[in-house]
């Protein structure tokens, strides 16, 4: 792998794991125990570009 595709490839995951460590930060600032479903959901619908 050179370094450009090194680099390339970080960016790549970078992209895709941003979304998803906001969305996990929103979620625990907004947990409420009446809504976990709620907050599983939205982890889980941005866990999917990560985790097919």
């Amino acid at each position: 792998m050179t370094a450009t595709q090194y680099q390339d490839e970080l960016q790549r995951i970078a992209e895709q794991v941003l979304p998803f460590l906001r969305t996990f930060e929103a979620v625990q600032e907004e947990i409420h125990f009446g809504r976990e479903r709620e907050a599983q959901d939205r982890v889980r619908t941005a866990a999917e570009a990560i985790f097919p």
